[in-house]
C-alpha cells in the first residue's frame, strides 16, 4: 500500500509537461510522429496533428513519459490519444 511520500515522489517523478515548448515534436509509444505541441490548456498538451490533417491530440499529463531536446514521447499510441473536447 502506498503512503503520501510514496504518492509525492510519484508525482515528482512526472515530466513537467509546462515545460514543453510551442512547435517541439511529439512522437506516440510505438515511435511515429503524432504532430507538434500547438498549445497548453489545463487538462495537458494540445497536439496538431501531422499527415497533412488537421487532427488536434490532447496529450494529458498522464500519457507523458518523458520529455528530452528532440520531443515529447507519449505512453499511448496514435489510436490511444485523447481528442480535445470541442
Amino acid at each position: 500500500m502506498m503512503d503520501d511520500n510514496d504518492m509525492q515522489t510519484l508525482r515528482d517523478m512526472e515530466p513537467d509537461w509546462q515545460m514543453a515548448q510551442i512547435g517541439t515534436p511529439v512522437f506516440t509509444s510505438d515511435g511515429e510522429q503524432l504532430g507538434m505541441v500547438v498549445g497548453k490548456m489545463e487538462e495537458g498538451l494540445l497536439i496538431r496533428g501531422e499527415r497533412g490533417r488537421s487532427e488536434e491530440y490532447l496529450a494529458p499529463p498522464a500519457d507523458i513519459s518523458r520529455i528530452e531536446a528532440n520531443g515529447i514521447y507519449l505512453l499511448v499510441t496514435r489510436e490511444q490519444a485523447m481528442r480535445p473536447q470541442t
